[in-house]
């Protein structure tokens, strides 16, 4: 599972334009080889449908700068609040997860 921190500047569009749907979509990919080695019913299926829509937003982060956006002291601090964020955002999707596929 992949969590990221994104920055926000024009001077920097690839990341902040693609890394959000790059990430989803090997995350995705990666939850989709999991479970298509399990029969899913109706229920999970739809859980897993929910759980894999919300990642992007549940695993990203904005951070108003551009690639260095954790130099500084107020980068540093955005950088790490939301690095607690994650973590506990990340928990508990693979909790989700663990909970429909097993």
């Amino acid at each position: 599972m992949t969590a990221m921190i994104v920055p926000t500047e024009r001077s920097d569009e690839g990341q902040v334009l693609c890394d959000r749907l790059n990430w989803h979509f090997l995350n995705a990919q990666r939850i989709r080889s999991d479970a298509n080695t399990i029969g899913l019913d109706a229920a999970r299926w739809d859980r897993l449908r929910a759980v894999v829509s919300d990642l992007p937003s549940r695993l990203q982060r904005d951070v108003r700068a551009g690639h260095f956006f954790f130099v500084g002291e107020q980068g540093d601090k955005e950088t790490a609040a939301h690095f607690l964020d994650l973590i506990a955002d990340a928990r508990s999707v693979r909790a989700e997860l663990r909970a429909i596929l097993e």
